[in-house]
């Protein structure tokens, strides 16, 4: 089927897990051009898509492979999914 991508577009995005969503956030590659930080690893240190998405991007940051840009960016995409939620008809 490809990669996270084209499963969400062939299959929508509640198919892909959490680690694939977060790194279609992140992007395909490091500035640097090394591949982006493993989501899944990430999850584990962070206690869940629970505790990562309650992190400050300062805690992020912290974390292997992750620096500003993409804590910023992890950050965003949480806040606009609390809104989305608070947004949400009854």
């Amino acid at each position: 089927m490809g990669g996270p991508r084209e499963k969400l577009v062939a299959c929508g995005p509640a198919a892909l897990s959490a680690a694939e969503l977060i790194g279609l956030v992140w992007g395909l590659r490091r500035a640097g051009g090394g591949p982006p930080p493993d989501a899944g690893e990430l999850l584990l240190r962070m206690d869940g898509l629970d505790g990562l998405s309650r992190a400050h991007p300062r805690e992020l940051e912290g974390q292997p492979g992750v620096g500003p840009s993409r804590a910023a960016s992890l950050a965003a995409a949480f806040e606009l999914g609390r809104r989305a939620l608070t947004d949400w008809p009854t």
